[in-house]
């Protein structure tokens, strides 16, 4: 799909890869829809973005993608503004590590809702519009962490995992209306992921490995939707090497 005049909401667009998708997107021409829960932020975000791009329109959403009726608002928003949504990017996402042995259940079903859970409600919501227009781009932000087996990861990645295959699918039968959905993998990423945890330490990186900026994972979003390929990994090849489920540049992940 071509940007330039395209309508996109990025959801979890206040800081981190969405701020830096809606930038990106910004400057290829699309209309934005920021969605996320911290008004202030995608407020900040919208209110650079409109000085940089007067000629698009940039709407700032505050939404919890847990949700629904505030998923439905941010759809009737959009389309009351533009009548039509041609971009989704799921980006929305929170983090929980904790061994298997230990993990606490309620944690484990907060990011399951945010995770798995919101993505699918938020496809949902949009393909009313996207069938209604004859076509449309979904785009599922996962992690590295659902492509291999590595300590305290557990719980996180099995909501990505499980994000994985729903986006697989998702793409299998949405794709003969003209509909397509795409997967990308980010890695290591500078972004406030860390901060947000809801338990669990942060996994730190060895200095060995390398770290994306927020940028670099949103130029990796914008291809993906001119592309519409099925998956974009964004790790180092040394990293699919697995010793004993870890290995210290695994264990960045």
């Amino acid at each position: 799909m071509q940007i330039d005049e395209a309508v996109m909401i990025i959801t979890g667009a206040g800081s981190g890869i969405g701020a830096a998708t809606a930038r990106a997107a910004n400057t290829a021409g699309a209309h934005l829809v920021l969605a996320g829960r911290r008004q202030d932020r995608i407020a900040a975000v919208a209110d650079e973005l409109r000085a940089a791009r007067p000629d698009r329109s940039v709407l700032a959403i505050p939404t919890d993608v847990t949700d629904r009726s505030g998923l439905g608002t941010l759809v009737e928003r959009t389309l009351d503004v533009h009548g039509r949504i041609d971009v989704l990017i799921n980006n929305a996402g929170q983090g929980f590590y904790s061994s298997v042995a230990v993990a606490d259940f309620d944690l484990y079903r907060r990011i399951l809702e945010v995770n798995l859970v919101a993505p699918l409600a938020a496809m949902q919501a949009v393909l009313p519009s996207m069938r209604a227009g004859g076509g449309g781009v979904i785009i599922n932000v996962s992690s590295g962490a659902s492509l291999g087996v590595y300590p305290t990861t557990g719980a996180y990645a099995s909501t990505k995992a499980a994000l994985n295959q729903l986006s697989a699918v998702a793409r299998a039968e949405l794709a003969p209306e003209g509909i397509t959905v795409s997967l990308i993998h980010p890695y290591l990423t500078e972004s406030e992921f860390d901060q947000a945890l809801l338990g669990g330490d942060p996994i730190l990186a060895p200095p060995e490995a390398p770290q994306h900026s927020a940028e670099y994972v949103a130029s990796s979003l914008i291809d993906l939707i001119r592309s519409g390929d099925e998956v974009t990994v964004l790790l180092p090849m040394q990293v699919g090497a697995q010793n004993d489920g870890a290995t210290e540049l695994s264990r960045a992940l």
